[in-house]
């Protein structure tokens, strides 16, 4: 615009979407405000997690910033000397400017115009690299004569200009100069600019560019409106189809708050590639020309090769302290993300993170693994990328001192470590319940962590193959039976999700009917999902029981043996699959003071225990006055406020309550059909609390990548039907344990020997089929073992051996069996002494084989 067109439009009344309330700018200043929270936010949750390898390469070439700002200020006044960049109105090389087009030299008197002449040759000293320090610190002297020449319409400019010679006066050439010889006198000076870090340039050429935009934005697109109106009416800038006023507030948005941005350093090297984008698109609409904005381009260029700098590198000031966290659950990650949040990344206080695994697992999820909505990998983050901060250490806890202030962890390479604390943090997960119900260890299969999921959903399939290929009734029945025991949100979630997997893989087994398959729910309470209110239970239990889960409440489970379970009123339910969905803490919170029954500790306000007031208790370790649900969202306030104390009690800062609330929305996840919750105090199910369920899974989940690696395995699942390929790999047979009721067979006359057996408690009956009638042959007892002698003579079973008693029995497969006996003289001639004295009891090896 020319100074008269200038002055006419501003003499015009704003438009009326600055100077009033509409829906039109309140929804755009929402929007533009829900934008820099979501950028803020992405800053402090997911910054690392975008390109990283992007990030990394872009570091490495650092040294060619001062190239980019050199060839773009360089460009800028080769153009500005020979007026190659024209206003409207003027003609090539008619007008040379003071850098920018507006600027015009004509308009001061004729004294001034041999700054075209010192613009041209700093241009091409830094085009070329020649005395690069020099042509910038002239520059800046120039930059600031223009303060007095263009008082008002330099500002507009001065920012990024200034900061751009600084940052050159500083760095120097960077790549691709032309050596020359040093000027004398300067060897000091510039020895001390050689010494100033890149980050500081960074910085100072960051604030002085953010400045610059901030200031374009509030004067020239807010404060003065009307001057983009006269753009958009007299060069027929396109609006893209919004009304010209609204065209105009989106851009004055945009640039402030990308000017603010820079000046807070959020996100830089993004920010400076959606600019660059920008500053290259509008060019082309505003009809300016690519190079028009050169300077521009050189700043931005810095900003995503070195980020955003930092005046000076950080110097821990903080007190020392030693805060230590066990477990790796929401509490625990939350506590440590909020830790490395309020420590910053210097400081005096060391935080170290003990778990059993190396990485947080989303356990709401892991049902889905079975089922095969979602991959593995996608519902597990490492810790050591969570909070890059944290000393990590894998192992389990063994003992908590408080007294002597130690922790001590069992790792996973054998060894045992022990941390010492100033402030612990115990967010201790729940584990596997086993020891309730005999047998559980030995046959039941856990639902804990992805490889138990993996090998679960492996069963189910290799189950429904055995079925099909099967023409023993009993057999296939048993094969297609899957009892799952404990109907808290884990359990029923897996029974769910292992109904909707067979439903899923009945089209691939014709040979299978589906009124045979059964997915039974055992719970020992009078309603499922126990934690959370009855009407709550009574609506997963229907919409469970829609889906084809057979839940059985206030039923107990007195025993589970290899052939199925048995339920405290003595029927028994006949089947090969046996999940342990039931829960309990760690036993090492027993030792902690103020443990209560269930192995909960006491706390106060402050989430301390009062005995130890250097010991804060978070999650579900923590036994708080209002017993709430498991909660993701509770979980992490909990382990963000325990966080929060410890942290304040290493600098003598006062500790902040916990206050308990019930909340007003909640969802218990189990599966598209059967999920359940409140929202808001309403009552809802189905699809849409399946949808707000995974909208929750979103915002609970750590992790940039592993949302977005969720989102896409979920959008599959919608189109596709869920998998039913195995995806656990074998397991190595090993030696283990086993449990048995009264009446069970353990082996069967005819089997191939595959293992033997000792026995740890109870009695056994052995028999053999003469004339189709079983014969006793002997009674063997705990201490004992059976079974060898199929593995040393290499022959098939020909006795059956079943139980008399309750008996636990250790199994050891053929490998390692045959393996003991070559390398132990010993126990070989045992066994061979003990062969021959059955032989000698008369009868042949047949009839006294056990096995």
């Amino acid at each position: 615009l020319t100074p008269a067109q200038m002055a006419e439009w501003d003499a015009r009344p704003m438009p009326e979407i600055f100077t009033s309330v509409t829906a039109t700018n309140i929804t755009i200043y929402g929007l533009a405000t829900l934008f820099l929270l979501g950028w803020i936010l992405l800053h402090y949750t997911g910054a690392r997690e975008l390109f990283p390898d992007l990030r990394l390469w872009l570091a490495s070439y650092g040294g060619y910033s001062a190239l980019a700002l050199r060839v773009g200020l360089g460009l800028m006044l080769l153009m500005a000397a020979f007026g190659l960049n024209p206003r409207h109105g003027t003609g090539l090389f008619e007008a040379p400017t003071f850098a920018a087009p507006d600027l015009e030299l004509r308009l001061l008197d004729g004294s001034w115009q041999w700054i075209a002449g010192v613009e041209a040759v700093l241009a091409f000293a830094l085009l070329f690299g020649i005395y690069v320090r020099g042509a910038a610190a002239a520059f800046l002297v120039l930059a600031i004569l223009g303060l007095y020449l263009f008082p008002y319409e330099i500002l507009a400019y001065f920012g990024i200009v200034a900061g751009a010679a600084i940052y050159l006066l500083l760095q120097g050439p960077g790549s691709l100069y032309v050596p020359m010889p040093a000027m004398p006198g300067t060897a000091r000076v510039a020895g001390w600019l050689a010494d100033q870090p890149r980050e500081r340039a960074q910085w100072l050429l960051r604030i002085s560019a953010g400045l610059c935009f901030t200031y374009l934005g509030i004067e020239y697109k807010f404060l003065h409106a009307n001057y983009m109106m006269a753009l958009v009416e007299l060069h027929d800038v396109p609006t893209f189809g919004f009304e010209p006023q609204t065209f105009v507030l989106f851009s004055a948005i945009v640039e402030t708050v990308a000017g603010l941005l820079m000046l807070a350093g959020v996100l830089m090297r993004p920010l400076a590639i959606v600019l660059l984008l920008a500053f290259i698109f509008f060019s082309v609409v505003f009809r300016e020309g690519v190079l028009a904005h050169s300077i521009a381009y050189g700043v931005l260029i810095t900003y995503a090769l070195n980020g955003a700098g930092h005046w000076r590198r950080p110097i821990a000031v903080d007190r020392p302290g030693k805060l230590v966290i066990l477990g790796g659950g929401f509490a625990g990650v939350h506590c440590a993300m909020k830790l490395e949040r309020l420590l910053g990344e210097f400081t005096n206080v060391t935080v170290t993170l003990a778990h059993s695994e190396s990485s947080f697992l989303f356990h709401p999820l892991l049902p889905e693994v079975v089922g095969g909505t979602v991959q593995p990998g996608n519902i597990v983050n490492p810790i050591r990328r969570i909070c890059p901060h944290t000393r990590f250490l894998q192992g389990q806890i063994t003992s908590i001192d408080y007294e002597r202030q130690t922790v001590e962890v069992a790792r996973t390479d054998g060894d045992t470590q022990t941390i010492e604390f100033d402030q612990l943090v115990i967010a201790l997960e729940r584990q596997a319940e086993f020891s309730t119900v005999p047998g559980l260890l030995e046959h039941g299969l856990p639902i804990m962590t992805i490889g138990d999921a993996l090998f679960l959903r492996q069963r189910v399939l290799e189950a429904m193959e055995r079925a099909e290929e099967s023409s023993d009734a009993g057999e296939r029945q048993a094969a297609l039976t899957f009892c799952v025991i404990g109907a808290g949100v884990l359990g029923s979630g897996t029974a769910a999700e292992l109904r909707e997997l067979i439903n899923s893989a009945l089209v691939s087994y014709p040979g299978i009917e589906s009124r045979k398959l059964r997915v039974v729910l055992v719970e020992r309470a009078p309603e499922i999902i126990p934690r959370y209110r009855a009407s709550l239970g009574s609506s997963a239990r229907r919409r469970l029981t829609k889906l084809g889960v057979e839940v059985l409440a206030s039923t107990e489970v007195s025993a589970v043996t290899a052939e199925g379970i048995v339920l405290s009123s003595g029927d028994r339910i006949t089947c090969d699959t046996v999940v342990g969905a039931m829960l309990c803490l760690p036993a090492v919170l027993s030792t902690v003071p103020t443990a209560q029954a269930g192995r909960r500790v006491a706390v106060n306000e402050f989430l301390q225990i009062p005995e130890a007031d250097n010991i804060f208790v978070a999650g579900e370790c923590a036994a708080l006055p209002k017993r709430l649900p498991f909660l993701a969202l509770r979980e992490m306030r909990m382990g963000a406020r325990a966080a929060y104390n410890a942290w304040a009690a290493t600098q003598g800062y006062k500790p902040r309550r916990w206050s308990d609330r019930t909340p007003l929305t909640y969802l218990v996840a189990l599966g598209r059909h059967a999920t359940v919750g409140r929202f808001l105090g309403v009552p809802v199910g189905g699809i849409p609390a399946w949808l707000l369920a995974r909208l929750l899974c979103l915002l609970t989940l750590p992790g940039l990548e592993r949302n977005l690696r969720i989102l896409i395995d979920w959008a599959l699942d919608v189109v596709f039907r869920n998998d039913i390929v195995v995806l656990a790999p074998e397991r190595t047979h090993k030696l283990c344990r086993a449990h048995y009721e009264p009446g069970d067979v353990i082996i069967r006359e005819g089997d191939e020997g595959t293992c033997a057996y000792f026995i740890d408690s109870g009695e056994v009956e052995v028999v053999r089929e003469v004339d189709g009638e079983l014969k006793h042959l002997r009674t063997q007892k705990s201490g004992e073992c059976f079974g060898e002698i199929a593995l040393l003579s290499n022959i098939r079973r020909t006795t059956t051996v079943r139980c008399l008693s309750p008996v636990d029995v250790t199994i050891v497969p053929r490998d390692q069996f045959m393996h003991l006996t070559e390398g132990y003289r010993n126990l070989a001639n045992a066994l061979k002494s003990r062969m021959a004295e059955l032989r000698s009891r008369g009868s042949d090896v047949e009839s006294t084989e056990q096995g």
